[in-house]
């Protein structure tokens, strides 16, 4: 699984997933989208408590305690080698067009085979899109930041007792 959550292409794939909420967005906005959605636990204590309910019901419990979860305090980069392969690979697919800072989808997207594991990385990829739409970046990276910093002081703080 390792090796797939690094694959250029699969990254590429969730990129697609996000972009297709987007009519247009900045590389900071798809990267912070990106963080997101591999990291859920922190999309969650984003999100209003309607979201979040109905966030539930798409995202397993076991994602939320997942590997990536519990490095949350250690990995706060959202320019990372997952999402610049998904950038390059997608640039070099023609799937996507960037003019400076922008960021949009060449064409509209389709999704035809909808897998539980699809759904559910679409649905991650809304509730990012939907966050990260409301809140301008500089604000949402600080939230993030604090949300972060909680999750390292409370495994230090647990670790310590």
């Amino acid at each position: 699984m390792y090796d797939m959550d690094e694959s250029s292409s699969f990254n590429g794939f969730i990129l697609l997933m996000i972009l297709k909420f987007f009519s247009k967005c900045t590389m900071n906005q798809v990267a912070c989208s990106l963080y997101l959605v591999r990291f859920p636990k922190i999309l969650a204590r984003l999100l209003t408590k309607e979201e979040e309910m109905k966030f539930n019901e798409f995202v397993p419990e076991w994602e939320i305690g997942n590997l990536d979860a519990l490095l949350v305090p250690y990995i706060n980069q959202k320019y990372d080698t997952r999402f610049i392969r998904g950038i390059k690979e997608l640039f070099a697919r023609g799937l996507i067009s960037i003019e400076g800072e922008d960021v949009r989808l060449t064409s509209s997207i389709e999704f035809p085979s909808k897998s539980d594991a699809i759904t559910s990385i679409e649905n991650k990829a809304y509730f990012s899109s939907l966050v990260v739409k409301r809140t301008d970046i500089s604000i949402l990276n600080e939230k993030i930041s604090r949300i972060v910093g909680e999750e390292q002081w409370g495994i230090f703080s647990s670790s310590t007792v």
